[in-house]
């Protein structure tokens, strides 16, 4: 449900929609993180592919826990609202 202040912005939709906007960039940054340490990894000790796709598998892991933690927090924040 969306709310007002009195400015007449929007607080509790827009703060959800951000929170969930945001996601998207945690996700690529993991992404990123990872299979690029993993590709940097590889070239620098020879190993491909070795260490890229423990790489992908750590960015999915991280990812998914990112997805976690957000969903909680969101979760929790709902909880302490009160309802009409």
């Amino acid at each position: 449900m969306k709310k007002s202040n009195p400015e007449g912005t929007q607080t509790d939709g827009a703060n959800q929609w951000m929170a969930l906007l945001n996601l998207g960039w945690l996700i690529v940054g993991n992404m990123l993180l990872f299979v690029g340490g993993g590709l940097w990894l590889d070239k620098h000790f020879n190993t491909a592919p070795i260490l890229l796709l423990i790489g992908v598998f750590l960015g999915f892991f991280g990812s998914g826990y990112t997805i976690y933690l957000a969903v909680k927090k969101l979760e929790r924040d709902e909880a302490g609202k009160p309802h009409p």
